[in-house]
């Protein structure tokens, strides 16, 4: 394949750096915008803030931006700022310079489990959440930056909807329950974790870039999804938590606002999201962006604890 001109944004990131030696690895040419400027040798380095310095130049003469600069938490004006206006610009400034393909590190957050019965497989046609409100504000964000890329007049735009990305030194998932010291509170048992090895990921964002899928939306997760029990059991190799203190999240439910006035979980889409036993499909990953296949989950936490196999 020839090279392309890729412009990575959130370089300096964890993502963004394996995401940027990705693409040098396959021979292509990386402008990488940050905040820093901070880049790796043979890479392009733009220091740039997204909601208000000018853009043009970075995105001019480029065959696709991979956008992974968002905010993960902060207050909801915060949020806001960094990944909705960063993302209304960047692609403002896409449109002018006639930039032919945007791919959008979204995520799986996008869907509303609420409405779903259990055991159903989430897979690209699954509607997105209904009640926004009563999510947090970065899945707000996600929704809006998706939204933003669906109306803009780029030929070809792709949302990538990333799982919980975890891999060596980010192992820990939310999706179990809260944590606090040593103490797990775990809210279920059953239902995949939605997660996605950061080597798939960054894999899963250079051949987007390179092979054009057709579709505007793919889920990126990994081939081999843990249940919350079978994540539990393996986690525990890393001598955390030390005690499990388990409550059925159906029946926190019962006390729960469907309209975003409580905090966190206690608010029903959030809940419903977080814990509802699913089960999440990554066949369009697997066809269109032609992703290798990965080692069993097992040996893939192993290697993450730095540890030998876990059994």
């Amino acid at each position: 394949m020839a090279a392309l001109r890729l412009l990575i944004t959130g370089a300096s990131g964890r993502l963004g750096r394996k995401a940027t030696a990705e693409a040098l690895a396959r021979g292509h040419d990386v402008r990488a915008l940050s905040r820093t400027g901070i880049a790796p040798d043979g890479v392009t380095a733009i220091r740039a803030n997204l909601t208000t310095d000018p853009l043009i130049s970075a995105t001019e003469g480029v065959d696709a931006v991979i956008h992974l600069a968002a905010s993960m938490s902060g207050s909801e004006a915060d949020i806001a700022q960094n990944t909705g206006l960063g993302t209304t610009r960047l692609i403002e400034s896409c449109e002018a310079t006639g930039v032919p393909h945007f791919i959008l590190a979204s995520s799986v957050a996008v869907y509303g489990l609420s409405p779903l019965d259990e055991g159903y497989v989430v897979n690209e046609d699954t509607l997105l959440e209904p009640n926004p409100d009563g999510r947090d504000a970065y899945t707000r964000s996600k929704l809006a930056q998706e939204s933003a890329l669906n109306t803009a007049s780029i030929p070809t735009k792709t949302s990538l909807r990333i799982g919980a990305v975890w891999g060596p030194g980010q192992v820990w998932n939310s999706h179990l329950g809260l944590a606090k010291g040593p103490l797990l509170i775990r809210m279920g048992a059953e239902g995949q974790i939605p997660m996605a090895h950061i080597d798939r990921v960054t894999e899963a964002l250079i051949s987007a870039a390179e092979l054009k899928p057709v579709s505007r939306a793919i889920n990126i997760v990994d081939d081999d999804l843990p249940d919350r029990m079978g994540f539990l059991n393996a986690f525990q190799k890393s001598g955390w938590p030390k005690i499990v203190l388990p409550i059925n999240w159906r029946l926190i439910d019962h006390f729960t606002s469907p309209s975003g006035r409580r905090f966190g979980l206690l608010n029903s889409p959030t809940l419903h999201a977080r814990m509802k036993p699913v089960a999440w499909s990554c066949k369009r990953a697997m066809g269109e962006l032609n992703l290798s296949p990965q080692p069993p989950f097992l040996s893939l936490m192993a290697k993450a604890l730095g540890g030998g196999d876990v059994q």
